[in-house]
């Protein structure tokens, strides 16, 4: 990123870079999500190769029970650089709940919030937060890239929500909390907030994924059983 502007009045853009980087570096040229014949020229995607590294760790983690920092490499066919834990003794659950496209690479996502509205992520530098969408297929790949990993999703988060029982925990809640109809109101609001699929709603912008171990798993999770469908 450089500045056409000056130091009072910033314009701050993208330049290509003439040499490779760690996100060049990090993508999978035998992947064939990467397969450059479904981009046009000058497509920008978009690659994180601090999430591939942190992704490996976390999985490596709950998997192994031990963290690993392997070369970026978020294709599932190739191995890691670093030899697997013979016997597994991780255990837990790493769930990721953020917001990104279900299928597909992002692209062009990167963009700044000012005021609870999406803005040029150039403007007001230091003033405003910088977001950008979540891979999901590539966490997903990373993950599978150590052995004795489970991937359970993405899934949309108002699906994830419901199948866990929202809906009826929130009925509960009305049903024996002795709640007044204002607060009935506001935890019906809050469920379609949360799990709604329209326009300003979370249900559908916001996916989840959790990774789990093979060898740990319980035969719940296993199973055709909500959250989860295989």
């Amino acid at each position: 990123m450089t500045n056409a502007g000056s130091i009072d009045a910033p314009e701050f853009s993208l330049t290509p870079f003439t040499t490779e980087t760690l996100a060049s570096r990090s993508l999978p040229v035998s992947d064939l999500r990467y397969s450059k014949t479904q981009f046009k020229p000058g497509t920008r995607i978009e690659i994180s190769a601090e999430a591939v590294q942190l992704t490996h760790s976390i999985t490596s983690l709950v998997v192994n029970g031990a963290r690993e920092f392997p070369t970026p490499s978020p294709t599932p066919q190739m191995s890691s650089s670093i030899e697997p834990n013979p016997k597994p003794s991780g255990s837990g659950t790493a769930l990721f709940i953020d917001y990104g496209p279900l299928d597909g690479i992002p692209s062009e996502s990167l963009r700044g919030i000012h005021e609870h509205k999406f803005t040029s992520p150039f403007e007001r530098p230091g003033m405003q937060d910088l977001t950008a969408d979540v891979d999901f297929g590539c966490i997903k790949d990373t993950a599978l890239s150590v052995p004795g990993a489970r991937v359970s999703g993405p899934t949309p988060q108002g699906d994830f929500l419901l199948n866990m029982g929202l809906e009826f925990r929130a009925q509960r809640l009305i049903q024996t909390g002795k709640v007044t109809e204002d607060k009935r109101e506001a935890i019906i609001k809050e469920v379609q907030r949360l799990a709604g699929k329209e326009k300003g709603q979370m249900g559908a912008a916001y996916n989840v994924m959790a990774i789990t171990s093979r060898k740990t798993t319980s035969k719940f999770c296993q199973s055709e059983r909500y959250p989860w469908r295989y």
